[in-house]
């Protein structure tokens, strides 16, 4: 069994599922660690205008949606709220708001 854990601000969609997949791929060896880093370090602004480059980002897009974490295996485990739950609707980015506790 193998046990990832991954802690950040929020995730995009399907982002955890894409990352513990280039994980196995890398410990499986069909990926290496520069593979993933040259993929992860893809120029998106350059390949609006070069072919190649967009061929290139395409292509790891693809071997990475294919090599996706099967949903069944990953479960969340729980969130940690750098604010109390009881006032969070009256601060919002660190501004008050009126409530209608107030």
């Amino acid at each position: 069994m193998l046990e990832f854990t991954f802690s950040s601000r929020s995730f995009l969609y399907h982002q955890v599922r894409n990352m513990v997949g280039c994980c196995v791929l890398v410990g499986r060896r069909l990926l290496t660690v520069g593979d993933v880093r040259a993929f992860l370090s893809a120029d998106s602004i350059r390949a609006r205008h070069d072919p190649v480059e967009r061929d290139r980002i395409q292509r790891w897009s693809q071997v990475i949606g294919r090599n996706a974490a099967k949903p069944q295996g990953l479960y969340f485990h729980h969130v940690n709220y750098p604010y109390n739950l009881h006032t969070w609707p009256s601060y919002v980015a660190g501004q008050r708001i009126a409530t209608s506790n107030d």
